[in-house]
């Protein structure tokens, strides 16, 4: 529908990405939606608190996940700069590694 094309067209804007996708909620969707995006090697910065569907996505997906305190920017924040110190260890692996935040 031409709404949800313009709420994500929005969403990509409002947070200075080149896309943002929206699903509704359901086990299904989120389990398959997940693995269909992040495949292994990607990293995946994750919510603690995440939903079983959201765990069993990421499980499929067989990226690096790496969890965050439940509702704490500053955590992310803080394993967002671990992982830069990483990327610039090994820039060649950085540029091809894509990077997905899950909440």
């Amino acid at each position: 529908r031409s709404s949800d094309l313009e709420l994500e067209q929005r969403l990509a804007k409002f947070t200075g990405t080149e896309e943002a996708i929206i699903y509704s909620y359901g086990f299904s969707t989120i389990a398959s939606a997940i693995p269909a995006y992040s495949k292994r090697g990607d990293i995946v910065f994750v919510d603690e608190a995440s939903s079983f569907a959201i765990q069993k996505g990421l499980q499929a997906s067989r990226s690096h996940i790496k969890y965050f305190k439940h509702n704490d920017i500053a955590d992310l924040e803080r394993l967002l700069k671990e992982q830069e110190l990483e990327d610039q260890k090994n820039p060649r692996k950085a540029r091809v590694t894509r990077r997905f935040i899950v909440v």
